[in-house]
C-alpha cells in the first residue's frame, strides 16, 4: 500500500478513537524499546521485560509509579529520555506530532484535525490548531521559566551548576507534566521545609492539570500535623491537595498520614484532573455533571442547566457510565490485588487509585507487587491515560447501526 494512502485507509476502516488508542499502544511499544537500550542505562543494569513494560506505560501515562529505582537504573541520557516521554504522554501524541507540522509550516489536513480533536477531547474542529499552538507555548514556557527559577534556587543545594540545572529542569518538567517520577529516591522530601520550592512546584502542577483545593487539616489536626506550627501544617496540606490531583510528588512519606487522609487522597486521585489537561482519572467535569444530575433529579427537573446553558443528555449519559464503570474497575482491581498481594488494604487502595488517576503516589509497594499485580497496575495506568470512555468506544464500530424503529416503553419499579 502506498504511503500516502495509509491515513485514508485507517480512517475508512477505524474510528478516530480506535486510531488514537492504537497510537498510544505503539507509543508504549516504542518507549519500551528505547528504555531497554543499554546506552540509556547505567553499567551493569539488567531489567526484566515486566519492569521495562511497567516503566514504559508509567512514562507514557505520566503516572510516575515505578518498580525500579529510576535514578540507579538510568544514566543522564536515560533520565532525559524519560523527560521526553513525559512530554509525549502529557501533551498527547497528536499534539506533539502536530507541533512538528506547525514548525515545518506544513498544511494540516481535515482528517488530521479530526484526530487532534479526538486526542484532546475537544467538541469541535474550530480553532483546534490555534489551541495546540497556545497550549504548547504555555506548557513549554512554564517548564522553562520554572526550570530556571528552581535551578537558581538549587545552587544552594547542589555542589555544581550542572547538577542544579539538571535537577531544576527535571523537577519543573516533572511538575508541569504531572508525572511525579522520582529519580533521587527522596522525591521532594529534602525540601519539606523549603516553602519556596514547594510553592513553585505547586504552581507548576496546577498549570499542568487544573484542580480544586481540598481541606485536610481537620483529618490530620490530631495526627500527622499534631505539634506542627501553622506554616508547616498549611504547606503540607496545600501541597498534597495539589499533588494528589495528578502529580504524585511528595515532601514526606505518605505513610505518615492517617488512613482517613489516605482514603481522601485516593478519592482525589480517582477524580483526577480537568479534561484536556495532562492528568488522568475520571476527570473533574465527569463528577460535576453527575452531581448536577443528582440535584436536578432531586428537584424533579428534566434538564441540567448551568451558567445559562443546558448540558446535553449524551454528556450526562457518558458521565454516568464513565463514573460507574471506573468505580467498578477500581473496586474489582482492589478486590483482586487484596487476594493476590500481601499488603495492607489501604496501601492497595492508594496504589490502584494512583495508577488509575495517573498520579504516582505510593506507599512503597509497587516494586514488591507480583507480576500479575504489576500487570493490573499497567492496565489501570493505560486506561487512566487514554480514558475510560475511549476504551469503551474501542468496541463501537465506525458505522453505527440505525434500527429505524423503537420498542414500546415499559415502566420498572425502582428502589
Amino acid at each position: 500500500m502506498q504511503r500516502k494512502k495509509i491515513v485514508p485507509y485507517l480512517f475508512s476502516r477505524f474510528s478516530s478513537i480506535q486510531i488514537i488508542v492504537s497510537f498510544y499502544f505503539m507509543a508504549v511499544l516504542v518507549a519500551a524499546i528505547l528504555l531497554s537500550l543499554p546506552i540509556f542505562q547505567k553499567p551493569g543494569v539488567h531489567l526484566s521485560l515486566i519492569d521495562i513494560l511497567f516503566t514504559a506505560v508509567s512514562t507514557i501515562s505520566v503516572t510516575g509509579l515505578s518498580t525500579i529505582d529510576l535514578g540507579e537504573t538510568y544514566n543522564r541520557g536515560g533520565i532525559a529520555l524519560l523527560g521526553v516521554l513525559f512530554q509525549l504522554g502529557s501533551l498527547g501524541i497528536m499534539m506533539v506530532s502536530t507541533s512538528f507540522f506547525i514548525l515545518s509550516k506544513k498544511r494540516i489536513s481535515l482528517k488530521q484535525r479530526q484526530l487532534i480533536m479526538t486526542d484532546m477531547n475537544q467538541p469541535n474542529l474550530s480553532g483546534i490548531v490555534r489551541l495546540i499552538r497556545n497550549a504548547l507555548v504555555i506548557i513549554i514556557g512554564f517548564q522553562l521559566v520554572g526550570g530556571i527559577i528552581l535551578s537558581l534556587h538549587f545552587l544552594g543545594y547542589y555542589d555544581s551548576i550542572k547538577d542544579a540545572l539538571f535537577y531544576g529542569f527535571y523537577t519543573a518538567v516533572s511538575a508541569v507534566t504531572n508525572s511525579g517520577a522520582d529519580i533521587t529516591g527522596n522525591s521532594l522530601m529534602d525540601f519539606s521545609t523549603d516553602y519556596f520550592v514547594q510553592f513553585i512546584v505547586m504552581f507548576l502542577i496546577v498549570v499542568g492539570g487544573i484542580g480544586f483545593p481540598v481541606l485536610i487539616w481537620l483529618l490530620e489536626s490530631s495526627a500527622f500535623f499534631k505539634g506542627m506550627n501553622f506554616t508547616e501544617s498549611a504547606f503540607y496540606s496545600m501541597f498534597y491537595s495539589v499533588s494528589t490531583r495528578n502529580a504524585g510528588l511528595v515532601t514526606t512519606p505518605i505513610s505518615n498520614f492517617s488512613d482517613g487522609t489516605l482514603l481522601l487522597f485516593s478519592v482525589l486521585m480517582f477524580i483526577g484532573a480537568s479534561p484536556s489537561s495532562v492528568g488522568g482519572g475520571v476527570r473533574t467535569t465527569t463528577l460535576a455533571i453527575v452531581v448536577l444530575y443528582l440535584f436536578s433529579f432531586i428537584r424533579s427537573r428534566e434538564n441540567i442547566n448551568i451558567f445559562g446553558r443546558r448540558i446535553h443528555n449524551d454528556d450526562v449519559k457518558k458521565s454516568i457510565v464513565v463514573l460507574n464503570l471506573s468505580i467498578a474497575l477500581c473496586f474489582f482491581s482492589v478486590l483482586v490485588l487484596s487476594v493476590t498481594e500481601k499488603h495492607s488494604l489501604i496501601s492497595i487502595i492508594v496504589e490502584v487509585s494512583s495508577a488509575f488517576g495517573t498520579t504516582g503516589l505510593s506507599m512503597g509497594i509497587t516494586s514488591s507487587l507480583s507480576i500479575f499485580g504489576q500487570l493490573v497496575i499497567i492496565l489501570l495506568m493505560f486506561i487512566g491515560r487514554v480514558g475510560m470512555l475511549y476504551m469503551l468506544m474501542l468496541l463501537v464500530p465506525k458505522e453505527k447501526e440505525d434500527l429505524n424503529y423503537l420498542y414500546p416503553t415499559e415502566k420498572i419499579i425502582i428502589g
